[in-house]
């Protein structure tokens, strides 16, 4: 009996934060018994300073000055706070740390950090937001210092709660794998990659990040899930949009191409991510561009190039040199040959397409496969013309 009671002690002060089990303060920037020492009104001071120091860097965070900075915030407590103001709470907390996470290794964040952890403690009712705030720095002291301070319990991240006790940075490896195990941790993963996707003037740490982590996971699959194509949709989506980021969008096309080769897409999703990367190509990544188109098409047996996606690609910069720099490297005809049969079908339509024709004509070394679809397709529309005299 006394054996069973102080195993269920145990587990009970497990549970239960690190700073009370050590009587002290959680703290990232302290130890935790010093913590204990210095008030909250010295602690929000440091708060308000990193704070003015991140809306200097970016002036989307002043959006959170009055909401979770302002005097009046630093008096509140969320323990009297009724369901529908801890809600509200919440949404600006969450949001405040989306913003945060490309900024994470900044000390005026952990300013800020240390601030919402004392006055909100956002690693007892805001874990899964904290962590995902630090995930894309994984790898690094301060990201384990954050994982130690929260209770992990009934979040997406209790796996790590191994991090907790050892003090070791977690492995990708080991987020890939979690991500095998557990869809819902991947539909998590997803979706937090959809909404740094969406998020301008976000630094390319946090899009590289989720881009590679979900190429890996994909490379893992020895055939996508179902189940997987539809999770990543609205990442896509975000991510090759013209409004995305540089960074945002080449990441998204590592994951349309890894998307592509592991699994067999319906017609229309294919087209709609064709029409993605055409249409949210910019410079420098062009030849990224035409490398995925090369992937998709191949990989989808794509035999026409959809309409949308055509009239994106032709308005490229310097389209047949670029075709033919890349068939130069690989073998392309998984593209070229839907290419020269839509611009073979469109060229009377639009100058611009007859120029850019002419150009890989003129420029691109074409296949005996692709001069046959080319020479067909316009001996088709001769004799359409003629049937019309």
């Amino acid at each position: 009996m006394t054996s069973a009671l102080a195993s269920q002690l145990q587990v009970v002060a497990a549970g239960r934060p690190q700073e009370e089990r050590l009587r002290g303060k959680a703290s990232l920037l302290y130890d935790i018994r010093d913590a204990g020492d210095i008030d909250l009104q010295t602690i929000y001071s440091v708060g308000l300073q990193g704070f003015n120091e991140l809306t200097r860097l970016d002036g989307r965070f002043e959006q959170f000055s009055k909401s979770l900075f302002s005097r009046a915030a630093s008096e509140e407590n969320r323990e009297l706070l009724d369901k529908e103001a801890n809600k509200k709470l919440d949404q600006q907390i969450e949001s405040y740390l989306r913003l945060l996470s490309g900024f994470y290794l900044n000390p005026a964040a952990t300013k800020t950090l240390e601030y919402l952890i004392r006055r909100y403690k956002i690693h007892v009712h805001n874990v899964d937001a904290a962590v995902t705030c630090a995930l894309p720095y994984h790898s690094t002291p301060e990201f384990v210092k954050l994982v130690q301070l929260c209770v992990l319990e009934n979040t997406f991240f209790y796996f790590l709660k191994g991090v907790k006790e050892t003090g070791a940075a977690p492995p990708r490896d080991r987020l890939v794998q979690r991500c095998l195990r557990d869809m819902a941790f991947f539909s998590f993963v997803a979706d937090t990659a959809a909404t740094a996707a969406s998020q301008k003037g976000v630094p390319g740490s946090a899009s590289a990040f989720y881009a590679v982590l979900l190429c890996e996971t994909l490379c893992e699959m020895k055939r996508v899930e179902a189940s997987a194509v539809p999770r990543l949709l609205p990442y896509l989506e975000a991510g090759l949009a013209p409004a995305a980021s540089a960074e945002q969008y080449a990441g998204a096309l590592m994951v349309a191409c890894q998307l592509s080769m592991g699994a067999n897409l319906a017609m229309p999703l294919t087209e709609a991510v064709l029409e993605g990367v055409a249409k949210g190509a910019r410079a420098p990544l062009h030849a990224q561009a035409l490398q995925a188109l090369l992937v998709i098409c191949g990989s989808q047996m794509v035999r026409e190039l959809p309409s949308r996606a055509f009239k994106h690609l032709v308005k490229m910069p310097d389209l047949p040199s670029r075709v033919a720099d890349m068939c130069e490297k690989y073998e392309s005809d998984s593209f070229i040959v839907p290419l020269v049969k839509a611009l073979a079908q469109s060229a009377t339509q639009h100058a611009n397409y007859e120029r850019v024709l002419g150009g890989i004509v003129d420029e691109v070394k074409l296949s005996e496969l692709a001069v046959k679809a080319l020479v067909g397709e316009l001996t088709q529309k001769i004799t359409e013309a003629d049937e019309m005299v």
